[in-house]
């Protein structure tokens, strides 16, 4: 965490690419040796906002992404590009085209979809995705984008991504985000949230409003005010709610394998292998659906 100069904690969204660093080492050396050819490359530009745009779609293959508010009118976007393959005959066809954002047809006068490019012909993925095992010909690229966007605070905001590191700060209109493998971390949400991330941490941090969350790692939701219907289950990992003394919620927290803790004083009951803790705060006004599959479940009062 570093401190802006308003003295808010921020996440230091170097951290997320460093991480990234040694996995890719280790799958080029585990996929070719010492003898891989690669091309990295700067990457920056920016895309005129249509009027009438409501929403930014933003759908990227692998790589590391930071969301943050910018100019409005205009999304921008700045960072580097790799590819690496086997041989340099193999790299010049796969740079033969641009590797960075593109923005294509909608067909939705609200919606602008900004894009990565797909594989080259002839090329499959590097890590594979589901369903690349059937195509054991085709030479392997590996491909990735660290980028910084910056997208008007108040448009709407979907994120999709196959794996990467995703971190998404300040929003002010609904937000959703899905990666099949990474780890996310979503900052100062002012809207209804949708989450989804099928192998990896998960952090939400000082959010307000609705929740939807579905992960599998561990899982930390820190609430500046529950304002809305709140649902989270994740199916392996610790997870920690953190809820303001100040709510006005109905809590259904579970735990089909492991224990429940709770500062609220609810009683905890057996349910199957795991418990179940129910209980109201305040009037009792949101609903707050808290499921652990498999790991604990922690939740704590804050501010």
């Amino acid at each position: 965490m570093v401190e802006d100069t308003s003295g808010r904690k921020r996440f230091d969204s170097r951290i997320p690419w460093l991480v990234v660093v040694p996995f890719l080492l280790i799958t080029l050396i585990w996929a070719w040796g010492f003898n891989t050819f690669k091309l990295e490359e700067r990457i920056q530009g920016e895309f005129s906002i249509a009027a009438g745009v409501e929403t930014i779609k933003i759908v990227a293959d692998v790589g590391n992404l930071d969301v943050m508010i910018g100019s409005s009118g205009k999304v921008t976007f700045e960072g580097t590009s790799l590819r690496a393959t086997a041989s340099q005959e193999l790299l010049d066809r796969a740079t033969a085209l641009p590797f960075t954002f593109e923005v294509v047809d909608s067909g939705d006068p609200k919606m602008m979809i900004i894009r990565v490019p797909p594989l080259p012909d002839g090329f499959r993925r590097l890590p594979p995705k589901k369903g690349d095992e059937k195509d054991q010909v085709s030479p392997r690229l590996f491909r990735q984008l660290n980028a910084r966007i910056t997208v008007p605070v108040k448009l709407s905001v979907i994120l999709e991504s196959s794996r990467g590191n995703i971190r998404v700060d300040t929003r002010q209109a609904p937000t959703s985000v899905t990666v099949e493998a990474g780890s996310l971390m979503l900052m100062h949400v002012a809207a209804p949230l949708m989450v989804s991330n099928g192998d990896g941490d998960t952090i939400v941090d000082q959010h307000r409003g609705p929740l939807s969350l579905k992960a599998s790692g561990k899982t930390r939701v820190t609430f500046a005010e529950v304002s809305g219907p709140v649902s989270i289950v994740n199916s392996v990992g610790e997870v920690a709610v953190y809820l303001p003394e100040h709510s006005s919620i109905d809590l259904h927290a579970k735990s089909l394998t492991g224990s429940i803790r709770n500062v609220f004083g609810f009683k905890s009951e057996p349910f199957g292998g795991g418990s179940v803790v129910k209980g109201k705060i305040g009037a009792g006004e949101h609903r707050v659906h808290v499921v652990a599959e498999k790991g604990t479940l922690t939740v704590a009062g804050g501010k």
